[in-house]
């Protein structure tokens, strides 16, 4: 079992994701509009962002010790972060019609962004070292929870809850160039993530436990029965699966799982890892386990 070592009660409201950045402090955002960084090892608060007016959604690393946020308030911010104590805000990127979602960097010099606007807006840096939109596609007909990631260097590929299904999308022309349909996924921005460079995990709804996608052929090669709902999928090192599962009596459980050719062999679980529902957990060179959600503490288990 994974035994629980620490508490963190930091932020006033739902925490809605985390990571560690490249130099291993924790990073944490919430629907109380701030971003909070922690010290290594300690976990104490070392920097408070609160640049947005609204929730903070997510948050992307970019290169050059710089992060990018998406937040209810329709805009994204890139932050500069300078040193442990100093940020300065580089840029507000404004453009969506509603919640931005989730950012992704393709390349140093372009971004691209998804909203409840039903849109996907691609960015890339002008003369002046600054983002400008200069592609808006629509991708989906319903205003509904959606999640992007890349996949390699010529592809990326989006996935929406309502409509159940993932489009493949080129990276040179951003044309939608094939379509899985019938993929009956969470609703959570959490839940995709790589395998290895030609296999790609998603998190399944009703009881459609994983769907395993080979990216060079597009197709669904295994579907693995499992919990009632895939909520946070994250790949850890030495092909581990670090997830947030709902099972059939609605607990929250954290899962640990082994990647064996084709199978995920389920290795470790914490049952009702929080008294609420979690958004979002995380795994740090494969020593600490970090969680957080709706009842607004960040666990670290071991």
């Amino acid at each position: 079992m994974i035994n629980n070592i620490t508490l963190i009660k930091v932020h006033s409201d739902i925490i809605r994701y985390l990571n560690f950045l490249k130099d291993g402090r924790l990073i944490s955002c919430s629907n109380d509009m701030t971003l909070k960084i922690y010290k290594k090892n300690t976990f104490e608060i070392q920097l408070i962002i609160k640049e947005h007016k609204y929730y903070v959604n997510s948050f992307t690393e970019l290169n050059n010790n710089k992060i990018i946020t998406c937040s209810f308030d329709t805009t994204m911010k890139i932050i500069n972060l300078i040193n442990d104590k100093n940020y300065i805000i580089e840029q507000t990127l404004k453009g969506h019609l509603s919640n931005v979602l989730k950012v992704i960097e393709i390349n140093e010099n372009k971004l691209i962004s998804i909203s409840w606007d039903k849109t996907m807006k691609i960015w890339k840096i002008n003369s002046n070292n600054l983002y400008f939109c200069f592609k808006t596609i629509k991708i989906q007909n319903t205003i509904s929870n959606c999640n992007i990631i890349n996949l390699n260097n010529n592809e990326f590929c989006t996935v929406t809850y309502d409509e159940n299904c993932l489009k493949f999308w080129q990276i040179y022309n951003y044309l939608n160039n094939n379509t899985i349909y019938n993929i009956d996924v969470s609703w959570n921005l959490n839940s995709m993530c790589l395998l290895n460079d030609d296999l790609l995990c998603v998190g399944g709804n009703n009881y459609n436990g994983f769907y395993i996608i080979k990216i060079s052929t597009h197709n669904i090669i295994k579907k693995i029965t499992g919990p009632k709902k895939i909520i946070s999928l994250f790949k850890c090192v030495n092909n581990f699966i670090l997830c947030v599962i709902e099972d059939k009596n609605e607990n929250v459980n954290i899962c640990k799982y082994k990647i064996n050719d084709l199978n995920l062999e389920k290795i470790k679980e914490k049952k009702n890892a929080h008294n609420k529902m979690i958004y979002s957990c995380v795994e740090y060179k494969n020593e600490i386990i970090v969680s957080g959600g709706e009842d607004l503490i960040i666990k670290l288990w071991k």
